[in-house]
């Protein structure tokens, strides 16, 4: 799903995922040298790739029409950069990375919840009706930006903690 995916990224990102202006180019340079046979940080080229894939998949994910939103029809290489920019990315600074993963986070959060609220509702009323204002009720008792940013704040001092401890070069391969 794709709060697994989110929730992979921010896994990441507190193990010290290294992101920001040149670390796609960084992690592709580890790839090519690690496949050469020198010695590289295995853990970050490993942390670079999965939060580079996961990265994908949401942008991907975004793109798709089905719940209503996203992008219908071919994609242009605009479309595609614009998709990449709407979530987090190893060219996003940790700080953005982990404000949005942290959005994304209670969004999907928030959407679940909404879920079973409706199921819930249905099974004791045998109707819908209703249910929007019992939504909005609920939204304006329960805001859900109002941790975000302490979210975010504890992400992005994991990942700073995890970036402060030396690299072991001698668990390469």
């Amino acid at each position: 799903s794709q709060l697994n995916q989110v929730n992979l990224m921010a896994d990441l990102l507190k193990q010290g995922a290294a992101t920001g202006f040149g670390e796609a180019t960084k992690n592709e340079l580890r790839s090519v040298f690690a496949s050469l046979g020198f010695e590289v940080d295995a853990e970050a080229l490993a942390r670079g790739e999965g939060f580079n894939a996961f990265s994908n998949r949401l942008a991907l994910a975004v793109r798709n029409p089905a719940g209503g939103a996203g992008m219908p029809g071919s994609m242009s290489d605009s479309d595609r950069n614009f998709l990449v920019s709407t979530v987090p990315g190893l060219a996003r600074s940790e700080s953005g990375n982990a404000l949005l993963i942290a959005v994304m986070q209670k969004q999907l959060e928030r959407k679940i919840e909404v879920s079973r609220m409706a199921v819930d509702y249905f099974n004791q009323n045998k109707t819908m009706q209703g249910f929007e204002q019992r939504i909005a009720e609920y939204a304006q008792a329960n805001p859900m930006f109002d941790e975000i940013q302490k979210q975010a704040d504890a992400l992005l001092q994991a990942n700073q903690q995890a970036q402060s401890v030396e690299p072991d070069f001698t668990q390469n391969q």
